[in-house]
């Protein structure tokens, strides 16, 4: 992947934020530090920053897919109720023998603890 300063101020965005923003959000943090960069360019950033295996893309029920810069291993957790998303580590799970997964996604959709406690 070639270098543009774009980018790197895009996956810089992505790195410092543990709120798995979508699209408009990282495009709005930018335009604070590169005022004249588009929407389409943080578009193309974003997917050219998946492909390689920088940045997870997590399409959510929603139907904005959300962006996590965090590409070890765990599993999201998205509230119905406030959007927010949440991040937790998974037990390792042993593949049968022959088996190779080159990836994995666990989302979980339900109610978080506050919002939960709100419910009750």
């Amino acid at each position: 992947m070639r270098y543009s300063v774009q980018r790197e101020t895009i996956y810089g965005v992505l790195c410092a934020t543990k709120t798995h923003p979508d699209a408009e959000w990282v495009y709005n943090r930018v335009r604070e530090t590169i005022p004249d960069v588009s929407l389409g360019t943080v578009y193309r950033d974003l997917g050219a920053l998946v492909r390689c295996g920088k940045v997870v893309a997590l399409r959510t029920a929603d139907g904005l897919t959300h962006y996590d810069a965090d590409v070890t291993p765990h599993a999201h957790f998205v509230c119905k109720n406030c959007h927010r998303i949440t991040d937790f580590a998974l037990p390792a799970i042993e593949l049968p023998q022959g088996f190779a997964a080159e990836n994995e996604t666990h989302v979980y959709y339900g109610l978080c603890a506050d919002c939960g406690k709100a419910r009750t």
